[in-house]
């Protein structure tokens, strides 16, 4: 069986892509294939470069950071606490790195050569944190109980909070790129966006519940006229900012028909935009990051299979190749 892509981010200046793996591998991929290999103990929760790509962060779900510099170097690795890790985001400046868990709700480290605690805001029967994010300098935390809270001042002041979703977890969040704005995605489906200026709903996109089709991620393309949606239930949801419905990236499983029934296989896991083109990468617990062409209609154009040392790559008209790039570079 094949291993679960658990992660893909592009790389914000170069043509790299950090994908993680349920084992703890996270792969830098890009032409000319694997580029380097990072190993680690446990599944990867999500790898997030730094805004001037100098720093990799990889979170586990064992509640370990690792920090690696621009040419791959392990720079630190640090127990956050967090017993089990689930969210982490960094600060548009790059120096500081927020990380969310099941204990200890979240801290906020100073970013470097090292990670150095700056500040933590603790609450002893606080459910989970599920999500994490800046806007600004406003630090977002999304709870398990559906509920948001956003603090200032390095933690000391709490100046919103309430719930977004009327049942199930917060179990994302992207902030606009050129709004006052955060998206949220539901562990059920629903997303909604919510201005941080006012703090208060503007939109909201609901899911169909009770499927299993959570928002594992949500991510805005550079000019933030688009956001992708990365789904439970085997498809993401493409969304141009102004409108209400999505387009499928994908089939999803209720859909088909036959329906089958659900399988872990077809959670879409992660799910980021090409730093310069109109790509779209997701990552699948099938075994898969798919590409997918969004200059126009969404369509898959080729698809990453990761096996071991080697790799495949298959079109959508069925050309295959093994151990080469030759498609990659091609279409992508």
């Amino acid at each position: 069986m094949s291993r679960a892509m658990t992660w893909v981010e592009a790389h914000p200046t170069e043509d790299l892509l950090a994908i993680g793996t349920e084992d703890g591998e996270v792969m830098l991929w890009g032409r000319g294939g694997v580029r380097q290999r990072l190993s680690h103990e446990s599944f990867v929760v999500n790898v997030r470069w730094s805004p001037d790509g100098q720093r990799l962060v990889v979170a586990e779900q064992c509640g370990r950071l690792s920090l690696y510099d621009a040419g791959g170097g392990r720079r630190a690795t640090i127990e956050t606490g967090h017993e089990t890790l689930y969210g982490t985001a960094f600060h548009g400046s790059g120096a500081w790195f927020v990380s969310g868990g099941v204990v200890g709700k979240a801290r906020v480290w100073h970013v470097k050569d090292s990670f150095v605690e700056a500040y933590c805001i603790p609450a002893a029967k606080a459910p989970a944190v599920r999500a994490v994010g800046f806007a600004g300098d406003t630090l977002l935390l999304g709870f398990e109980d559906g509920y948001f809270e956003a603090w200032v001042d390095q933690g000391q002041d709490w100046v919103a909070g309430g719930e977004v979703f009327g049942s199930g977890p917060l179990a994302s969040m992207a902030m606009h790129p050129q709004r006052d704005v955060v998206v949220f995605g539901g562990g059920r489906g629903s997303m909604a966006a919510v201005s941080t200026a006012r703090w208060e709903t503007v939109e909201i996109w609901r899911g169909e519940p009770p499927r299993p089709i959570a928002v594992n991620q949500i991510a805005f393309a550079p000019d933030g006229e688009h956001f992708v949606a990365a789904c439970s239930d085997a498809a993401a949801r493409l969304f141009r900012w102004c409108e209400s419905v999505g387009s499928m990236l994908g089939t999803p499983f209720h859909h088909r028909s036959p329906q089958p029934e659900w399988a872990p296989s077809m959670i879409v896991s992660s799910a980021c935009f090409d730093r310069a083109r109109p790509r779209v990468y997701t990552a699948h617990f099938d075994g898969t990051v798919q590409v997918w062409d969004v200059s126009t209609w969404p369509r898959r154009v080729l698809t990453l299979r990761l096996d071991g040392a080697s790799w495949e790559l298959q079109t959508e008209d069925g050309r295959r190749e093994r151990g080469s790039t030759t498609l990659w570079e091609e279409l992508v």
